[in-house]
């Protein structure tokens, strides 16, 4: 008994909690370029050159004063579109071309700062979001995915033992472009907190596809703070449905003709629908093997307890 209660403690001190920072506090991450065509509701990070039509930023960053002082689009390389900044400050490494509007208390409050740590300051952003990714990778499946109770729906099902607690999905790739599926579905009667959906692109040779299938307004709109897609081996992304959660694609490019509806951290990226919010701010227990360190306090503990019984 005592022995048992030992195990479960040291394996619990080796337990961890991991937060997408990140993710938490900006809206849209772009690894490398940006091709622009639509408004994001919050900030923006761009590790590349950000291009293409104008661009609205920070339109739901209200009131703009609480986001004096902080950078609400940082660009890496340089800027070719036109900006509509709506709230925060501009913080870009290269040129930039294009009219560039500060709607947010404009330059008394706003500030535009050309800064060559710019791009070093996303590629951090990078290095989290990949670890968070293959954290959320590692997660052993507890919930299912299959057809429902009609033949052309598919739906997700959280655990039975997921109640409060996080669940995870593993999905693959072409379940999103079989014209099979009407409609996909989540059913969360179980209550779970927080979804993981890995999707697993391997058979695809990498490509995801929301072309077929409607993703189910009615059942994942609500739980778009809680979801967050994990395309873990994904080399492009495309989304013509629109989508609930937040998305990690490190090594994909994403391109979207609808909106999205969550933090979207990717590769790369040419944008033709909204990015809205919210973002993704959960912390997901993460239960790893117990560590040497962990193993070596059980030892201890073990000889403790012998100690105690003499």
């Amino acid at each position: 008994m005592h022995r048992a209660l030992i195990t479960t403690a040291a394996i619990a001190a080796a337990a961890c909690s991991a937060a997408a920072s990140p993710l938490s506090d900006f809206n849209l991450i772009v690894f490398g370029d940006h091709q622009s065509g639509s408004n994001v509701w919050g900030r923006v990070a761009v590790g590349g050159n950000m291009a293409g039509n104008a661009i609205d930023v920070g339109t739901r960053l209200t009131p703009s004063g609480d986001f004096v002082g902080q950078d609400a689009l940082i660009v890496g390389g340089n800027i070719n579109a036109g900006i509509n900044l709506q709230a925060g400050d501009l913080r870009h490494g290269g040129t930039r071309n294009g009219h560039l509007n500060l709607n947010g208390g404009g330059p008394s409050v706003q500030s535009v700062f050309q800064d060559a740590s710019a791009a070093s300051i996303v590629a951090g952003m990078e290095t989290e979001v990949r670890n968070f990714s293959s954290q959320l990778w590692s997660q052993t499946t507890n919930s299912t995915a299959a057809m429902g109770n009609l033949s052309n729906r598919y739906t997700l099902t959280t655990g039975a033992t997921t109640t409060g607690a996080t669940a995870v999905f593993s999905l693959d790739a072409a379940v999103f472009s079989s014209h099979q599926w009407a409609q996909i579905t989540l059913d969360n009667a179980a209550g779970a907190e927080t979804i993981i959906i890995n999707v697993d692109a391997s058979s695809t040779g990498g490509n995801v596809s929301f072309n077929a299938g409607n993703i189910d307004a009615n059942t994942f709109a609500d739980y778009s703070a809680n979801i967050v897609w994990n395309f873990f081996n994904a080399t492009n992304i495309m989304v013509q449905r629109e989508l609930f959660g937040s998305m990690i694609g490190a090594d994909a490019h994403l391109t979207n003709f609808t909106n999205l509806n969550g933090s979207i951290a990717v590769g790369s990226m040419t944008q033709n629908g909204e990015v809205h919010g919210p973002n993704f701010a959960r912390n997901v227990p993460i239960i790893p093997l117990p560590t040497t360190a962990a193993l070596g306090a059980l030892g201890l503990g073990m000889i403790a307890t012998r100690r105690r019984r003499a």
